[in-house]
């Protein structure tokens, strides 16, 4: 009779501790379950910043205009056109400097007639500043130099480069890189002009494709 007591009693046992093997198990697989769905939203919340970016700049673009409306579209200029300053307003019109070399991404998938390049290069303050006689600019495209042109005087600039002149160079790309390398530059700051603190060349208004 004593061993039956103690027999039962062992079976009690095992049948608590198979009850809590049970429990425990289907605790660890929400808890599985949970961890699994944290680390998959974990994954989607990262592709979503990452498609943020993407989507507030895409670096392969037909043109840059310096009156686009960047800052209202997310977009950092600095990034489009790199080695440009932050665009700001004078006398109500938009203005973007850039130091002495700057270059843009450019897509090439469609056709185009020119490359335009407009903007202005205040000669007479490079000339006095940095005692020179003229003021030199050189375009490249994928570190090629295509063009050369010289100043002697201030100028507003509109130059064109045709697509035929530079299409073998591009080749089958997507994309080319173009690159603008100025002579001179000057700091008005140091040279007691402003408080301006950057290193001038010229101005940009526009680099882009036409047809």
């Amino acid at each position: 009779m004593r061993k039956l007591r103690v027999g039962y009693k062992i079976l009690i046992i095992l049948i608590i501790l198979g009850g809590c093997f049970v429990i425990f198990h289907k605790i660890s697989q929400v808890n599985l379950k949970d961890n699994n769905y944290n680390l998959n939203n974990s994954k989607s919340n990262i592709k979503i910043k990452q498609n943020d970016v993407k989507g507030n700049y895409n670096s392969v673009l037909n043109e840059f205009d310096v009156n686009y409306p960047w800052k209202e579209k997310g977009i950092d200029s600095k990034k489009v056109l790199v080695g440009s300053y932050d665009i700001t307003k004078e006398n109500g019109k938009n203005q973007m400097w850039i130091g002495k070399e700057a270059s843009i991404t450019l897509s090439s998938e469609k056709s185009f007639k020119y490359l335009n390049i407009k903007g202005w290069i205040p000669v007479s303050m490079h000339k006095k500043i940095n005692n020179i006689q003229d003021v030199s600019i050189k375009f490249y495209i994928n570190d090629k130099e295509i063009k050369q042109l010289k100043f002697k005087e201030d100028k507003l600039v509109n130059e064109k480069i045709e697509y035929e002149k530079i299409k073998d160079i591009i080749g089958d790309n997507k994309q080319f890189c173009f690159k603008i390398q100025v002579s001179s530059s000057y700091n008005p700051k140091k040279e007691g002009i402003n408080d301006d603190e950057r290193d001038l060349s010229m101005i940009i208004d526009y680099i882009g494709e036409k047809n």
